[in-house]
């Protein structure tokens, strides 16, 4: 970092500058210990005192080796020839025009305005090229006195390493500004055991504190069991086993890893530092300034780093949750679709009752299992998309909107509810064609009850009528007309009673032929009806009373052909027969009755509703009326009975006639009486029970309906109504702890879900199977209740979440906040302490009494060294112009001067939000794309084979919007798959060509200074950063 002010910078012979160098770095010690590790030992003081009998040869050979290796190191970035020997090789001022050149940014043409010469052969020309060194370090705003060109041309040992300590000091470490390098080394090293850095010299000989920095930030370059030893772990000091003990060894190996491992140039060796009374301050400042560069650099580069892959994981995971949305309700639209369709073509329904009741089984289990299933699929669906957009509105991204049609509000108000009318109507359909062939079972059993009486009764007449013709009896008793009188009255005694039974079987059979006649002709009228042939019944039943309809019409002619020829033979006894044929009548009348008596009785009480109940009731009492009418008839009946029973005929009448016998009759009859009571009391009972089926029917529904509700406004308060991108985390986890609470109400006693579980079990107990007021059932309700405390959890965890991480982020802020505070207390006391010690002096005017703030603030020059203590890496001239923003703006507001850099300074408060916002990692999408932006510049400048210009500044800046492919390799290879994900979003925008250098090889383990490999041009694929930032801030 380096001062954009105008400064002064007087060189004088070393020994000077140590002097002068020494009592600012006795304030800054004084202050440093003061501030953390309290008052120097007397020990160290006593060693300062000996410092100073030192050659100073030493002194000039450790500065000219350090300082020439600093050169080196940057000379070698741009394949410049590097410096052999510091004082001859500069004495015609190439190396140094070409080093300011490197570090300075600006070429010598551009800000000078003239070019050097390349090839100086006179003094004059050497002379010139000296000249422009001073006039660049004048534009760069750095005031050079006590050297001139002569001193540089002569070899002026002495002066030319001021003229170099001047330069590492302004392009280097901040011109004056050891005070902050200084807090930050003490930072850096705090906490290790046995380190404590007070200064640049003594602070650093027994290599602990080198290693500790390196520990720091990078542990991984060391070996364990240094790091352990380091931290004072037990069994650490098995590290110096296998290697030599010491302080020259723990330097020596901090070294090697700083050059090897870190590629920070070794300007040092082992000796400077530990084979010394006291290392040279200005060497040692000049190479740990390569480590606060080095490191950081590499803090700010990791904390972009964390930004963009935080932004990329963030991307990620809404790509995931927005796939398995997509995939999810494309899924189960196409069910519902699939389903819709289904119950839209009312498939084949079954031909019999058993198969349609076949089918509303299927339709129930369906209800129980597979629609519960999709519908928590659906809540699913609504939760993901609910995390989402919950993550997309925390995080400042475009909301997601599904494809017209794909939208869980459209699954919810569309789809599903077109299901649910498909359902039902598929349902209706079942349930009304049910109905229809229960009553075509019923009235095809009725009708094969009657062929079941008519059939027999038809065979067995047939069969006796064609059997029983009386043509034998008559030429039987025409043939034994001449016999005797009493073998005559006796045959034709028998044979008149033979006729007369067959002529009486007639009569029986025209009075029975009526009541079967009726039996047919009310099975065709049950036929005749509208019965559905798709009942697989009905033609079975029609091809029955067709070919009972022919038999009966074959029997009636047979029968009257026997009528004939029995009315030829029969004279006989027509009274008996008479009141024979009078009881038959009877009797089969009274047999109707009864049997359309019974047939009522054994209609099924379906029980629908209670008005099908009603009808049937007063079906029933329609019929029991003609029953109540037959008692005219059974006292009729009654004496023809007692007449044939007077004469020894009844038995005869049983036998012959197959007629009920009285007894028997009368039995039946009172039987029948009793069963009458006992259905006129079933079908009350059926009433009730009707009544309380559709009680606890709408009891269901309306629990059903009152949960459904309850559930949609429950998960829609979950939301928060779209308020929670303006409510504080733990704001939104009060609300949802609430919500929850009120969900949990819903499960316990009269809660809405036990309600409904009530209303359930109700159901079950009246022996409900389909309750056609609602198509939920209690497992479909069950699961959606569920669900929704699924949904609730989940929106609290991810609100539980997002509190746990604001916490932290507020834990590491308030850490952070220690850290500024301390440095910004540091600086003004030892702003204070330094600007009177040099007043005393002398008062040198514009000196460092100028860091002094007022009222405890900081100077322009005390905030660099703040920023360089906190490891915030700022150019200087960007830091001046911030510093100015930031002062100038706070006294513009205040009705003040502008500042420009001057009283006031700068508040604890500003400082601690400047350095907060330049140390946290933004993730918006211009934070990313700044971060993008500047691992893209920064790296493309470090690198090797960058664009080359003579005399032109240090380039290698890549395109705007554009990264290399090398760059993504190096920056993001630890961070997983996340280089591969770039890639395959990133537009590729074209190849860069690329010069790079092999290693040189090392001699005798040390580096060989200035020796490379041969330079090997190389394509790598240049990618567009900017497209992929506004693809992942569009997730």
């Amino acid at each position: 970092m380096s001062s954009s002010s105008s400064s002064s910078s007087s060189l004088s012979p070393t020994s000077s500058t140590s002097s002068s160098l020494s009592s600012t770095t006795s304030a800054s010690v004084a202050t440093s210990q003061s501030s953390f590790t309290g008052s120097t030992p007397w020990g160290e003081r006593q060693r300062h005192a000996q410092v100073d009998a030192k050659t100073r040869s030493d002194w000039v050979a450790v500065q000219k080796k350090t300082f020439t290796r600093w050169a080196n190191a940057h000379l070698r970035r741009r394949g410049q020839t590097e410096i052999g020997d510091l004082f001859t090789d500069t004495s015609d001022g190439i190396r140094l025009l070409q080093l300011l050149e490197v570090i300075g940014g600006d070429s010598i043409y551009s800000l000078c305005n003239r070019k050097y010469n390349p090839a100086p052969k006179m003094r004059i020309h050497k002379l010139e090229n000296c000249n422009l060194i001073f006039e660049y370090l004048r534009k760069k705003e750095l005031q050079v006195t006590n050297i001139g060109s002569t001193d540089i041309v002569d070899t002026n040992e002495k002066l030319i390493l001021g003229l170099m300590w001047t330069i590492i000091l302004r392009f280097a470490v901040a011109e004056d500004g050891k005070q902050g390098l200084l807090l930050w080394l003490q930072r850096s090293t705090e906490g290790y055991p046995g380190v404590h850095v007070h200064n640049f010299d003594l602070s650093w000989m027994d290599g602990r504190a080198f290693l500790a920095l390196i520990h720091k930030y990078r542990p991984d370059v060391l070996p364990v069991q240094v790091a352990d030893w380091l931290l004072g772990k037990e069994g650490g000091g098995e590290a110096r086993e296998g290697r030599e003990e010491g302080p020259k060894a723990d330097v020596t190996l901090a070294f090697q890893v700083a050059r090897d491992r870190l590629g920070i140039a070794a300007l040092l060796d082992p000796e400077d530092v530990v084979d010394t009374a006291k290392p040279d301050e200005k060497s040692m400042i000049a190479y740990l300034s390569q480590f606060f560069n080095k490191f950081a650099s590499l803090t700010r580069k990791q904390a972009l780093v964390d930004s963009i892959v935080k932004a990329i994981t963030l991307a990620r995971k809404h790509d995931q949750l927005l796939s398995l949305y997509n995939s999810s309700s494309s899924s189960l639209k196409g069910w519902l679709r699939t389903r819709t369709h289904q119950w839209q073509q009312h498939e084949e329904t079954g031909r019999t009752t058993a198969e349609v009741k076949a089918k509303l089984d299927a339709l129930h289990t369906y209800r129980q299992e597979e629609k519960v299933q999709q519908k928590a699929r659906l809540l699913e669906v609504t939760k993901l998309l609910g995390q989402l957009r919950t993550s997309q509105r925390s995080n400042n991204r475009p909301i997601f909107i599904p494809e017209e049609g794909m939208s869980d509000q459209a699954l919810w108000d569309v789809d599903w509810p077109a299901l649910e009318a498909a359902e039902g109507a598929y349902e209706k359909a079942l349930i009304d064609k049910y109905a229809r062939f229960s009553v075509i079972d019923f009235a095809l059993t009725k009708v094969q009850n009657k062929l079941s009486k008519i059939e027999p009764w038809l065979d067995s007449r047939t069969a006796h009528f064609t059997s029983h013709l009386p043509s034998s009896s008559s030429s039987s008793s025409s043939s034994s007309s001449s016999s005797s009188s009493s073998s005559s009255s006796c045959s034709s005694s028998s044979s008149i009673s033979g006729l007369e039974q067959r002529l009486a079987s007639y009569y029986a059979f025209k009075g029975q032929v009526d009541v079967y006649e009726s039996l047919l002709k009310e099975s065709q009228r049950l036929l005749s009806g509208h019965l559905s042939e798709e009942h697989a019944g009905v033609g079975e039943t029609h091809d029955r009373v067709a070919v009972a309809e022919g038999t009966m019409t074959t029997l009636k002619e047979i029968a009257e052909r026997f009528k004939v020829e029995v009315e030829e033979s029969l004279k006989l006894e027509k009274e008996l027969e008479a009141a024979a044929e009078r009881y038959v009548l009877l009797a089969g009348k009274v047999g109707f009755v009864i049997d359309e008596v019974e047939e009522a009785i054994a209609e099924p009480i379906l029980g629908n509703s209670v008005e099908e109940v009603e009808e049937l009731e007063e079906r029933f009492k329609n019929v029991t009326e003609n029953f109540k009418n037959l008692k005219e008839v059974m006292l009729e009946l009654s004496r023809v009975g007692e007449f044939l029973t007077k004469h020894g005929r009844v038995e005869r009448v049983e036998e012959e006639r197959q007629a009920t016998p009285p007894a028997v009759l009368l039995a039946t009859v009172q039987k029948v009486e009793k069963r009458i009571e006992e259905h006129i009391a079933e079908l009350e009972r059926a009433r009730e029970e009707t009544r309380r089926k559709v009680r606890v029917r709408e009891e269901f529904a309306e629990a059903a309906r009152g949960l459904n509700a309850w559930v949609q406004q429950l998960s829609e308060r979950s939301n928060l109504g779209g308020r929670r991108s303006s409510l504080q985390p733990q704001d939104v986890t009060k609300e949802l702890e609430a919500l929850r609470d009120e969900y949990e109400m819903g499960g316990r006693e009269r809660g809405r879900m036990m309600v409904v579980e009530e209303a359930s079990e109700a159901q079950e107990a009246a022996g409900v199977v389909a309750n056609g007021f609602v198509t939920d059932t209690v497992y479909s309700l069950r699961k959606e209740y569920e669900e929704l405390g699924k949904l609730i959890e989940a929106r609290l965890n991810d609100s539980v979440t997002a509190q746990a991480m604001l916490m932290s982020q507020t834990a590491e802020s308030d850490e952070q906040m220690k850290e500024v505070l301390r440095v910004f207390q540091v600086l003004t006391t030892a702003a204070t302490v330094v600007g009177e010690g040099e007043r005393e002096e002398g008062g040198r005017e514009g000196g460092r009494a100028g860091a002094r703030g007022e009222g405890g603030c900081l100077t322009q020059k005390a905030f660099k060294e703040g920023l360089q203590a906190l490891g915030v890496v700022l150019e200087d001239s960007e830091a001046d112009v911030q510093y100015k923003k930031v002062v100038g703006g706070r006294r513009g507001r205040e009705g003040g001067r502008e500042m420009g850099g001057g009283g006031g300074g700068m508040t604890l408060a500003e400082f601690s939000s400047f350095v907060t916002t330049a140390l946290t990692a933004g993730s918006s999408r211009e934070d990313i794309l700044g971060a993008f932006k500047t691992i893209a510049t920064s790296m493309g400048q470090g690198r090797e084979g960058g664009k080359e210009g003579g005399q032109g500044g240090g380039g290698g800046g890549g395109r705007g919007g554009v990264i290399s492919g090398e760059v993504l390799n190096l920056v993001f290879e630890a961070q997983g798959d996340c280089v591969a994900y770039m890639k395959e979003h990133m537009p590729e925008t074209g190849v860069e060509k690329l010069k790079k250098r092999k290693q040189g090889k090392e001699r005798g383990g040390e580096e060989a200074d200035g020796e490379e490999g041969e330079e090997e041009e190389v394509e790598v694929p240049v990618y567009d950063y900017m497209s992929f930032v506004s693809y992942i801030f569009e997730r």
